[in-house]
Formats: structure tokens, C-alpha cells, sequence
């Protein structure tokens, strides 16, 4: 061979090596083949226990592709490889769970067939998969899936191409709206494999309705994290959430969707993490806890559901980070995750551990969360539920519920009018000492205690009784507002009594009857209930009425229809309260002159 034709054969022949040696198994490992999907139930139970021969063939690569190559041919084709990936679909008889090999759960739909309220139900996006890591894994590149499945259950086996580490996920479906994942995480190395930072997307929401939420519009979509020390839940709501990502992203001038919202850094971290909405929850309990968690939203295009025209809606999501460890030269680290995805339930969610059945903020006073409030609030949905059972209408049930609550406050209810009359009664007297002390407010307070206490009446006797109502009717607002019992629930003319009870639209304006008619009856017993509050105060109050219209025209019917026959029952107790005490006078006055 002539030597100059030596140093270029010796620099082909390297580069020969060294692409056949290191580049080859790479790039096969990067060009790989789509998941092989083999339904084998008994492989499926063996990779489950984590301790037969199957198993082993699962953890180790070698033998995992060559079981791929006996059982089916794998495709030839690099393009189809890498983009024909199909979704498996797992079911049982309340959902179906559609899981991407490559990323995890898209979607989950709901199909119990005797619930009406949550049947054909959509959790989820496949835009934002479930149940994949991200996080550190988010630099981890996979090679060839090995995928086994049954009707309830798979298994995915990947190795991390440039690392001693393979990553299966088991996903498996459970009774009553749980499954459960475990990722075993082996080492398939002589070194330890230390894993910090890894997370875990912990599921996504979209609202259940949109334009009939009223003032708790920015409530409807929270991200909840149960605190492992405190036993405590932190709810971050939507409008929080955006208002949070939509700063980080102008701070640090971040694409639009590339923000993220850090929940408080908790001590022993959280337990579960919930994405929700108003009727349904995404839980993802983790026995070691999460370290942290971050939330992120994406905007989408929606249409109002009565009006058709296209909306912006917004989906939230969740991603709890867990806590870092090491894996064992030639051994696994498993993490098991309990999950639930399905209706916000009482019965349901009162099964579960950890104090899950908190997603549905049966203690929600305002915006704080009030430990009795929940108790009063569970009692008021249990008392709706049993009430239901008895008459098979919520509608009715919902009226029963009122009576019953308004029998229980009638005596305080009478000794509140009987205080507010007689305040009405001194009000000329009032004005005097207005009039005469209104420049020396010292003397003037000693001239009206006086009054009362000649009069016999007691200032605080005609608020404390509504004071006492105020606990019970913010109960039965959390459990009125949140019972997914009334979804798709009629009642008379009303289609839905968890939406407005719209009955036509004109002029682009909804027309809703018991929202109107609570707000004259509201009107009307203004009018006819006394008070000792001056003219202007009065005038004042006088727009309580179309003030609470425009804030709760959005509200679901189920509210309005009990606000609207409270309000009605408060106007006749106050009619045959009048009256029995017009009739006493009568007679004393006839006594006297006798």
C-alpha cells in the first residue's frame, strides 16, 4: 500500500470503530422502535410482585428486547418509530383511562352509567398528560418501550439512554374511581444512583361549566396540598395561580406557559396533592410525601354554554416534586402513588384516607376554612341527601331542607321582630336626641342607652338571632353550591339545578326567574319588616335587593331556590307574627277599656 493512502485508511478505520462500538448503540437506542403492546395478564401480576423470572426480564435491557423480537417482529421503519405511538385504554366499569406509553395518562372518562351526574365526563387533557415524571426526567431520554397490559392494568418498561437506570411504570385500576402507580426506578449499574428533583405531573382541570359561577368564579379551579405536619389543606385557587404564573413569567421574561407558581415550602412536605374543579378531583396521595409542588395553567378556547360563542377558559395544573434518594448499585427504589380521579362525593371521598373528602371545602367561610363550619355543612348535605332519598326530587328536597331549618330559628326569628319593632317604635324619639345632643356625642350615647333601658329594649337582641343563622346559611351555601348530586337534576322549569335556571335569553341578557324572584321577595320583606334606621339609611338599603341580583344572577338554581323560599317563609313568619301579636294588643286594649 502506498503510505500516502496509510494515514487516511487508519483515520477511516478509527472512525469505522469507533461509530460501529459508541455511536451505533446510541443512535439505535435514540431511533427506537414504537412500544410493543403484548397482552399478557400473567407477566403483568409477575412485574406487580417485583420478584419472578418475568420481572427480571423487565429490568434488564437485553433480555427485555429479546423477548420483544419473539413475540412480534419490531418495525423497520425509523419515521414511524418515532411518531406512530399508540394510546392503550384501560377500563373498568366507572372509567376509562386512554395512557400514552410515552407520556403517561391523557385522559380519563367517566362512564357509570347509573350516575347521571357523572357520567360522560372528561378529566384532563391530552395537551398536559398525568402521571409523568418531569422535572430532572425532563433531560432523560428513553429508549425501546416494553409494554404489557390487561383490561385494568399495564406495565411500561424504558431504559434512560446514557444512564444505568431503567424506569418502570405500573399503572393499575381500582374500585370506586382509584388507581394506583408505581414507578420502580433500577439500577442496573456497580454505582449508586443518587435522584434529586425528580417530579411527577399530579393530573389537570378544566371548569365543568363556564358563565354560571357568579362570585366564586375565581374559587371553581383550585390546586389543594394536604400538609404531611399540620394535617392541614392550602387551597390555591385559579385567580391566584394566574396571577402568580403571569408575574413569574413578566420577572423573568419566560415564554408565555413557561411559568411557574411555588406553594409554600412545608416542613415534612405535602401528603396528596388535588387538582380540582367545582364537581370533580384529581388526588395524588404519595406515602413518603412531596417535597414542594409548582402550579402552571394554559389558556384554551371554549364556547359559553348557552350562547355558543367562543370563551377563554383556562386549565390548571399541578406538579409535585418528590423527595430525592438513592438507588443501590444492582438494585430498585420503587415510589407508589394512590390516586384518585372522579366525582367530589361525600361517601366517596369520606373512604379515603388523609382527610381527602377536605377537597370539597365543606369548610369554606368566606375565604378562610372554618373547622365547625365543615361539620355543619356535612350535616346539611347529609340532611339533603336522606331528604332526597325520601321524596326522590332535589328540588322538593331542597324545600323541605328550608323548612325544616326555618322551623328550628322560628321562636329566635319571632324574638328578633318583636326587638326590631319595638326599635322602630322609639325611632321618633331617636331623632329627637339626635337633633338635640348630635354635637356632643358622649351625652348623646347616654340619652339613647337611657331610652332603651326606660323602653325595655335591648339593642343587640334584633342582630344576635340573625348572627346565629349566619353559621347555618353559609353551611348550606358550601353545601348547596358544591353537591354534584344536583347536577343534571330538574326541578319544575328548571333543566339544571347546579346551573342558572335560564329560561330564554333576549337582548344577549339571560332571563332567570329565581334569581329575579329572589331579589323582589328580598324587596318586599325590606318593606314590610321594621327598622330604626334613618332615611337615608333606608334609601341605602333599598338597593340591597339589586345588588345582591347582579352579584348571585350567576349562581346555581339550587341556591337561588333556597334563598328564594327562605326568603318567602321569613315574609309569612313575619306576616303570622304580626298578626298574633295585632290580635294580643286587641285584646288588652278591649280588656282595659272593659
Amino acid at each position: 500500500m502506498d503510505k500516502k493512502n496509510i494515514g487516511p485508511a487508519l483515520i477511516f478505520g478509527a472512525a469505522f470503530f469507533a461509530f460501529f462500538f459508541f455511536v451505533g448503540p446510541a443512535l439505535d437506542e435514540k431511533f427506537a422502535p414504537p412500544a410493543q403492546v403484548v397482552e399478557n395478564t400473567e407477566a403483568i401480576g409477575d412485574a406487580a410482585q417485583g420478584n419472578s423470572e418475568k420481572v427480571k426480564n423487565l429490568d434488564n435491557p437485553s433480555v427485555v428486547e429479546k423477548t420483544t423480537t419473539e413475540k412480534k417482529p419490531v418495525k423497520a421503519e425509523v419515521k414511524e418509530a418515532l411518531t406512530d405511538l399508540e394510546a392503550v385504554t384501560l377500563s373498568t366499569k366507572l372509567f376509562d383511562v386512554t395512557v400514552d406509553p410515552e407520556e403517561g395518562i391523557k385522559q380519563i372518562l367517566l362512564n357509570d352509567a347509573e350516575d347521571e351526574a357523572s357520567a360522560n365526563v372528561m378529566i384532563g387533557d391530552e395537551t398536559v398528560p398525568s402521571l409523568f415524571l418531569n422535572g430532572i426526567a425532563s433531560n432523560w431520554r428513553y429508549g425501546q418501550a416494553e409494554v404489557q397490559k390487561t383490561d385494568s392494568e399495564i406495565v411500561i418498561s424504558r431504559p434512560v439512554i446514557g444512564k444505568d437506570l431503567r424506569v418502570v411504570q405500573v399503572i393499575k385500576l381500582l374500585d370506586n374511581y382509584q388507581l394506583r402507580t408505581t414507578y420502580k426506578f433500577i439500577n442496573t449499574g456497580d454505582k449508586p444512583l443518587n435522584i434529586s428533583k425528580l417530579g411527577v405531573n399530579c393530573g389537570q382541570m378544566k371548569p365543568i361549566a363556564l358563565g354560571d359561577v357568579g362570585m366564586m368564579a375565581g374559587m371553581d379551579q383550585a390546586v389543594d396540598l394536604y400538609n404531611k405536619e399540620s394535617e392541614r389543606i392550602t387551597s390555591e385557587f385559579l385567580a391566584d395561580i394566574i396571577e402568580e404564573v403571569d408575574e413569574a413569567e413578566a420577572k423573568d421574561s419566560l415564554p408565555r406557559g413557561q411559568g411557574k407558581f411555588f406553594a409554600d415550602q412545608a416542613e415534612q412536605g405535602y401528603q396528596w396533592i388535588s387538582v380540582k374543579n367545582r364537581y370533580f378531583a384529581w388526588i395524588v396521595d404519595v406515602e413518603e410525601g412531596f417535597a414542594s409542588s409548582y402550579m402552571q395553567y394554559k389558556s384554551y378556547k371554549s364556547k359559553d354554554p348557552e350562547t355558543g360563542e367562543p370563551v377563554d377558559a383556562n386549565l390548571v395544573s399541578a406538579v409535585g416534586v418528590l423527595k430525592d434518594f438513592t438507588v443501590a448499585a444492582n438494585s430498585q427504589h420503587e415510589v407508589e402513588l394512590d390516586c384518585y380521579a372522579g366525582p367530589q362525593k361525600l361517601d366517596l371521598l369520606s373512604e379515603l384516607t388523609h382527610g381527602k373528602k377536605g377537597v370539597m371545602q365543606l369548610n369554606l367561610f368566606m375565604f378562610w376554612k372554618v373547622g365547625w363550619v365543615g361539620l355543619i355543612s356535612e350535616a346539611m348535605l347529609r340532611g339533603l341527601l336522606m331528604l332526597y332519598g325520601w321524596v326522590g326530587s332535589y328540588g322538593i328536597a331542597i324545600i323541605l331542607l328550608t323548612v325544616i331549618i326555618k322551623i328550628l330559628f322560628w321562636r329566635i326569628t319571632n324574638k328578633s321582630t318583636e326587638s326590631m319593632k319595638k326599635m322602630s317604635a322609639l325611632s321618633p324619639k331617636m331623632k329627637e336626641i339626635n337633633e338635640k345632643y348630635g354635637d356632643n356625642p358622649q351625652v348623646k350615647q347616654q340619652k339613647v342607652m337611657e331610652l332603651y333601658r326606660d323602653a325595655g329594649v335591648n339593642p343587640v337582641a334584633g342582630c344576635l338571632p340573625m348572627l346565629l343563622q349566619m353559621p347555618v346559611f353559609i353551611a348550606l351555601f358550601n353545601a348547596l353550591r358544591g353537591a354534584i348530586e344536583l347536577r343534571h337534576s330538574e326541578f319544575l322549569w328548571v333543566a339544571d339545578l347546579s346551573q342558572p335556571d335560564t329560561v330564554f335569553t333576549i337582548f344577549g341578557l339571560p332571563f332567570r326567574p329565581l334569581a329575579i324572584a329572589w331579589a323582589v321577595t328580598m324587596l318586599i320583606q325590606q318593606k314590610l319588616v321594621p327598622s330604626s334606621a334613618d332615611e337615608t339609611q333606608k334609601k341605602v338599603m333599598m338597593f340591597m335587593p339589586v345588588f345582591m341580583l347582579f352579584v348571585c344572577y350567576g349562581m346555581p338554581s339550587g341556591l337561588t331556590l333556597y334563598w328564594t323560599f327562605s326568603t318567602l317563609m321569613s315574609i309569612l313568619q313575619y306576616y303570622m307574627s304580626n298578626k298574633k301579636a295585632n290580635k294580643q294588643e286587641q285584646t288588652t286594649a278591649s280588656t282595659v277599656t272593659g
